[in-house]
């Protein structure tokens, strides 16, 4: 963390009690004038910091910003070996930690950006990504696992996600199969998985999961190709303070255990409670139409079982479903 980020830091460890500048200069081993100088500093993004007479200083509340600082004081000692990048805009998070990861990134890395200008999600469609109204993150895995395990990962994220938003917002969610989180019956995350593969072996070198959360409505509402069918997790004047850097503390802790305990299945439960349309006539998307069918279940692997209306069901492993609409 940079000197600015550092100082953040104990203003936030402090929560809401002052600290003094000599007490934060011993701490982080600088001068009085650095810790006046990033106190400005943080000031003009945005944080509102007050200076208390023979007390130091105190953050009054959390800025709506990113920042590594308060994303760490969510997440603990447990998860302090992440490495967390954060930028102001990038082409698309998925991106630009793939780029890390082919220069050696470990497990655990974590970019996150205040937007995106060629946010993506599954099938080739575009993920709308303005700045400061969602959460646009990637997590790093270097899993050893077969092929056939991947979709078990995208769908324990995306259980992480559903959850997460639900304890940080208390607003109730859904999943659609495989990977889309919705909310008051409209979508609010998506999560595309990506994986590198060695040519030597055709093992899985590395697996990025994109997750981008919808967490306010953006001013003037979302473009009119998605009106109908976005949403956002929480309104303006309900949104717990600092939300998006709590709500992507708690998303990399729930991604990251369900990652480390999948042989054990522990997201599945709350995966499966949470699908959506079950015992209702949906449409099975394939390359050139759609069929209707019935959504019976998911397996334990977290594919779908679809009954036709011919009496025929079918395992569906990947592919695409929706009801009433073939976009929804």
């Amino acid at each position: 963390m940079t000197g600015k980020d550092r100082v953040l830091a104990l203003l936030l460890e402090a929560d809401g009690e002052a600290i003094s500048g000599q007490e934060m200069a011993e701490k982080l081993q600088i001068s009085r004038s650095a810790v006046w100088k990033s106190v400005k500093a943080l000031q003009k993004e945005g944080y509102r910091i007050q200076g208390v007479t023979n007390k130091g200083y105190v953050l009054l509340s959390e800025s709506e910003k990113l920042s590594e600082a308060a994303i760490r004081k969510y997440l603990g000692k447990k998860y302090e070996d992440c490495r967390l990048c954060i930028y102001g805009e990038v082409a698309s998070t998925n991106r630009t930690l793939r780029e890390l990861a082919d220069e050696g990134a470990k497990e655990g890395t974590v970019v996150l950006a205040k937007c995106q200008t060629e946010g993506r999600g599954r099938r080739g469609r575009g993920f709308y990504s303005p700045a400061d109204t969602g959460l646009y993150m990637s997590i790093l895995l270097r899993p050893q696992m077969e092929i056939s395990d991947l979709m078990m990962v995208t769908a324990a994220s995306a259980a992480a996600t559903a959850e997460a938003v639900e304890v940080i917002t208390g607003t109730e969610t859904a999943i659609k199969w495989v990977n889309d989180v919705y909310a008051k019956g409209k979508k609010v995350s998506g999560i595309l998985t990506e994986a590198s593969f060695s040519m030597e072996n055709g093992s899985i070198d590395f697996l990025i999961v994109g997750i981008g959360v919808n967490v306010l409505e953006p001013e003037g509402g979302f473009p009119e190709s998605i009106q109908g069918k976005a949403g956002a997790v929480c309104q303006r004047d309900q949104c717990p303070e600092g939300i998006r850097n709590v709500l992507a503390a708690e998303i990399i802790k729930r991604v990251l255990l369900y990652y480390r305990t999948l042989p054990e299945r522990t997201f599945y439960p709350s995966y499966k409670e949470k699908m959506l349309w079950m015992g209702e006539k949906i449409f099975v998307h394939t390359a050139d139409k759609k069929k209707t069918a019935t959504a019976v279940g998911i397996d334990d692997r977290c594919s779908l079982r679809v009954r036709y209306e011919d009496g025929t069901e079918e395992i569906l492993r990947t592919g695409e479903i929706s009801v009433s609409h073939p976009d929804r």
